[in-house]
């Protein structure tokens, strides 16, 4: 088995103390917010990967390439109970205006860690290929995972 560099403890912003219920209750409080001029909190997500990509650092170190990877997150059981799957099917989703590509999986990790503190799981399926859904499906739906 290859030892990931991933955090074995969810959460980046309180590390450890993200689980189930403090993501449900941050996400509640940050939908009721209907009156704050910048909703979310002041601390940073870029620390330590200040481009923000997957695979390079946290809080973005969960990307599942191979069967391995995947092997790996089944024996942290607790990390895939707290988190979003993020299932990519493309490398990214078109350009923005400077022509830099663009990936929807950023987006939707970088607003679940910074409002709820909720770790992501990316499966690259464009670089990864398919990896055995019988196995993937029912261990991210059993747990507590949302798929995305």
């Amino acid at each position: 088995m290859i030892a990931l560099d991933w955090r074995l403890k969810p959460g980046y912003l309180n590390e450890g103390c993200s689980d189930f219920e403090s993501v449900h209750i941050l996400l509640g409080y940050f939908i009721a917010n209907r009156h704050s001029p910048t909703p979310l909190p002041n601390k940073s997500l870029l620390t330590e990967n200040q481009a923000f990509e997957w695979g390079k650092g946290k809080p973005l170190e969960k990307v599942i390439n191979c069967q391995s990877d995947f092997e790996f997150l089944m024996q942290h059981p607790r990390l895939f109970r707290n988190a979003i799957a993020i299932i990519e099917p493309w490398e990214h989703v078109g350009y923005n205006p400077l022509g830099e590509h663009v990936r929807a999986s950023l987006n939707v990790a970088y607003i679940a860690q910074t409002i709820a503190d909720c770790d992501s799981i990316l499966f690259p399926l464009w670089s990864s290929g398919l990896l055995d859904p019988e196995t993937i499906i029912p261990v991210e739906t059993s747990h507590g995972a949302s798929l995305l």
